[in-house]
């Protein structure tokens, strides 16, 4: 099963999308985590409008997208240790949810 859940949205829709980085955070780490830093990785269109966290969790704001579109968003956490993990997921954009 994939650290991210793929997220199915509206073109219109602004959703906030959650991900929980406990799996993937080794056991002692500083929590909370450092901001993790989103990027588009296949020139989708949609776009990241916010990012919050709390603890070992994420939020990342996802708005806009064409109908019948998808976009691969990529979050990367750099660890105060310098370990990166890296994780991507898709947006799957839909007219018609």
């Amino acid at each position: 099963m994939p650290l991210f859940e793929d997220l199915v949205k509206a073109p219109n829709d602004v959703v906030n999308h959650a991900l929980d980085w406990t799996p993937a955070v080794p056991a002692g780490a500083a929590s909370p985590i450092p901001t993790p830093v989103y990027s588009i990785d296949n020139g989708g269109d949609v776009m990241v409008t916010r990012i919050s966290e709390d603890g070992l969790t994420s939020t990342v704001q996802l708005a806009g997208g064409t109908d019948q579109s998808y976009t691969v968003v990529r979050a990367e956490l750099t660890l105060p240790d310098g370990e990166l993990i890296s994780r991507t997921f898709n947006v799957l954009v839909r007219k018609t949810l």
